[in-house]
């Protein structure tokens, strides 16, 4: 049985839901979902994008029901657990580390389903799946708890290796670095200067240095102020010439404590 996503608007008592808002919710959701589903792929090293199919409608609190085009049984982690495992880790945790696959990209997602979804008159949106009995909202009070999340960010000088994909030239340049430790998406700015040496590099594996991001658990978010990009011969982990790490991943010690230690207080 293919894996499939379910999710609902809910509109505030008394309204109806607008169509922007449908729009809105189907543009953001489908971000979230490929976004989510491209980190589950990446962690069973597989390099691919899958397509989704609109399987159900419903006009009662318009619902989308979502499938993937094949089964996901061969991998550990199915996308349409992972997001609403996700979801509920956020809505109802007190952890201020992101959920499995959802790095700062995914993070921004939430909110911009909060302010450019919700805020069309939606009280929240129900998510689910269909071997799921219960659904998670996103209602507005997922800002505070993304929030709270970003609010953990530790920053330190360092350097991460991963493989570099997609590139972004408008405004402010950034590129999207897929890191090895913990096979999630970083997201690193840079100065337009370096845009030659940046396209070069394409996919290839590569060390980049600067001011590195990590959120409570030590996972890299990412890199500003990049100082440094250099091609890896390999992926390996055998070059040993780069500075900083990914704490708690390496040493499982507690990441503020750690980088106090090596950094000093702030």
């Amino acid at each position: 049985m293919a894996e499939t996503l379910t999710f609902a608007l809910v509109p505030s008592p008394g309204k109806r839901v607008r169509f922007d808002a449908l729009e809105a919710a189907i543009h953001e959701m489908r971000g979230l979902l490929r976004d989510v589903d491209r980190s589950v792929f990446r962690s069973e090293g597989v390099v691919r994008q899958r397509q989704w199919y609109v399987r159900r409608l419903s006009s009662s609190n318009p619902t989308v029901v979502l499938e993937a085009d094949e089964e996901t049984a061969p991998l550990e982690h199915r996308t349409n657990q992972t997001v609403f495992d996700g979801i509920q880790g956020i809505v109802q945790g007190d952890s201020t580390a992101p959920p499995p696959f959802f790095s700062d990209q995914e993070l921004q997602g939430l909110l911009d389903i909060r302010r450019r979804v919700l805020a069309k008159g939606l009280d929240r949106i129900d998510v689910g799946t269909d071997d799921r009995a219960d659904t998670v909202p996103i209602a507005p009070s997922i800002e505070e708890r993304v929030n709270r999340i970003l609010r953990g960010t530790v920053v330190a000088l360092g350097s991460l290796d991963g493989e570099l994909d997609a590139i972004n030239t408008r405004k402010q340049p950034y590129f999207t670095m897929w890191e090895t430790m913990s096979s999630q998406a970083v997201r690193v700015s840079f100065g337009s200067d370096k845009i030659d040496e940046v396209k070069g590099l394409l996919h290839r594996s590569v060390r980049v240095s600067g001011l590195v991001s990590y959120f409570s658990n030590g996972r890299p978010r990412s890199i500003s102020r990049m100082e440094m990009i250099k091609p890896l011969a390999t992926s390996s982990g055998t070059d040993r010439d780069y500075w900083g790490s990914v704490p708690r991943l390496r040493t499982l010690e507690d990441t503020a404590e750690l980088l106090r230690r090596g950094f000093g207080d702030r």
